[in-house]
């Protein structure tokens, strides 16, 4: 009889991710499709001390919304998933920095080309004192 063995990686999930996913998805369930993916569809766990939630925003409006209208019903859930003793925080996402653009040389535009090429043959024009 051969044995048939599987290699299955487990998949580990860190509690503050497990936490947020918990919280989200009763929020999910509460909120209207658009509230959810105007506010915190893009919200991400981030590592936190054992007594707090810690979760980025993509930006201070999105931060703002949650903590001015939405705070309660995220202590709601933590409470109905048995974390109420936890602190909540909200941070925005720092932006990457962006590489600068790139210079790029382009074709002069035809019309100005044409306007030098006459300027240099007839030379200075009559009114420029020369």
């Amino acid at each position: 009889m051969e044995r048939l063995t599987l290699n299955v990686e487990e998949v580990q999930v860190s509690d503050h991710e497990r936490l947020w996913t918990d919280v989200a998805q009763l929020l999910r369930a509460q909120l209207a499709e658009s509230v959810w993916f105007s506010t915190f569809h893009d919200v991400t766990p981030l590592e936190a001390d054992a007594g707090t939630l810690r979760v980025s925003a993509p930006n201070s409006h999105a931060r703002d919304r949650i903590l001015s209208r939405y705070l309660g019903m995220v202590r709601d859930a933590l409470d109905d998933i048995g974390e109420a003793h936890r602190q909540f925080t909200v941070e925005v996402q720092e932006a990457e920095p962006q590489a600068p653009a790139e210079w790029t040389e382009t074709a002069p535009d035809t019309r100005e080309a044409a306007d030098d090429n006459r300027a240099a043959r007839t030379g200075p024009s009559e009114g420029s004192g020369m």
